[in-house]
């Protein structure tokens, strides 16, 4: 979805459900890269290893509660389990980061 767009991908990377790994990757790329989006896919549901929101909420200055609300709007038109995704979307410094859940569906 993403090259389809004006953007350039200047990392990419795939971790394991650890929230130290995720805190680390989201710092990494927010203050070394200097990426505008941070899009992170997957983790955002119920289960214990579901930990990517709280990853996200120890990195972030400001959450954007507006996108989550619309994203699981939108969500919700095509799946019900829309309703139990945790995803966060805030900013560090001047980085985007968006929590996208794993299901294409959502």
């Amino acid at each position: 979805m993403i090259k389809s767009l004006p953007a350039k991908v200047i990392h990419y990377e795939i971790i394991p459900d650890e929230e130290d790994q995720i805190v680390e990757a989201l710092k990494k790329s927010a203050d070394l890269f200097e990426a505008d989006l941070i899009l992170t896919t997957g983790g955002t549901g119920l289960s214990p290893r579901d930990v990517t929101p709280d990853a996200t909420l120890k990195v972030i200055d400001k959450e954007i509660p507006g996108f989550s609300e619309a994203m699981r709007a939108e969500s919700l038109k095509k799946t019900p389990h829309a309703m139990i995704s945790r995803a966060v979307v805030g900013i560090r410094k001047s980085t985007l980061i968006v929590n996208l859940p794993a299901a294409q569906k959502a």
